[in-house]
């Protein structure tokens, strides 16, 4: 009796967090209109990373890939899940390796008609960093700005507003990694699609 109560203490709020989270992202036909249209964003280029306390600075670089599922729970406000990663450019030793999974909002702002738009956001997260044969886990905050430009029917291409700089995305953790502070993310050069599901 006592392992069925133990697995029904966990199994119960586990799977109520699953058919909530199911409900959520999956909502009945009804319920989907143009009012609270889900999104997939995919996007790539390349990313720096940074350690603002070390006096040579840059920890390393990559080829970047970044996918978030994004709904618009209110008009002109979404919120969106998203992992971000990277593939070293050193890829004999495979590292340093950066991860990020963030909960983000957004505020979508109309710059031309129904073509164009400007996306402010913030996030906040978990980071995983692999470097020297260790691995490390923190806590990670970013800052978006992201030049969205329907170029079809519920399909858009995502860029920095000036296309290269200032990066679509800022990622900031206070990592404590080999007693250096402060990791600091860039993705650089990104561009992405998004689509309507």
């Amino acid at each position: 009796m006592q392992k069925v109560k133990s697995f029904n203490t966990y199994a119960i709020p586990f799977f109520s967090f699953l058919m909530i989270s199911h409900l959520w992202a999956y909502p009945q036909a009804e319920e989907f209109t143009p009012k609270n249209p889900s999104y997939l964003s995919i996007q790539s280029g390349l990313t720096v990373v940074y350690n603002t306390n070390d006096p040579e600075g840059l920890w390393g670089g990559g080829g970047r890939f970044f996918i978030e599922f994004q709904k618009e729970i209110k008009q002109n406000f979404l919120v969106g899940y998203s992992y971000e990663g990277m593939i070293p450019f050193n890829v004999k030793q495979y590292e340093p390796l950066t991860h990020f999974i963030c909960l983000n909002s957004y505020y979508k702002l109309k710059l031309y008609k129904t073509r164009v738009f400007l996306l402010p956001g913030v996030g906040f997260g978990g980071v995983h960093h692999y470097a020297n044969g260790k691995n490390e886990f923190g806590i990670a905050v970013n800052g978006s700005l992201i030049l969205s430009i329907r170029i079809i029917k519920n399909t858009f291409l995502e860029m920095s507003p000036l296309i290269l700089t200032p990066p679509m995305k800022i990622y900031y953790s206070p990592l404590n990694f080999e007693k250096n502070n402060n990791l600091l993310a860039l993705p650089i050069v990104s561009f992405g699609i998004k689509t309507r599901i």
